[in-house]
């Protein structure tokens, strides 16, 4: 709006406390004899689902922007 250029890069936000808080619940007592790696492991895991979800809807209501998607590590 000041004359600068700023792109629109799609993203999303697949970390933190609510997918923690999910896959504590889906381990349940399991969690208990788990490592803090394997704890993780099934963290990322959760997130890559949603995030392969986000994509292909992107992918289907044809969203447009700059940079590669994904934009998660």
């Amino acid at each position: 709006m000041a004359g600068f250029d700023s792109p629109y890069v799609p993203g999303w936000d697949c970390h933190g406390l609510p997918i923690e808080i999910k896959v504590d619940q889906d381990l349940g007592p399991r969690k208990a004899h788990m490592s803090a790696v394997e704890i993780r492991r099934a963290c990322r895991k959760y997130a890559e689902k949603y995030i392969d979800l986000q994509r292909r809807d992107f992918k289907r209501l044809g969203v447009l922007g700059g940079g590669t998607i994904p934009t998660s590590p």
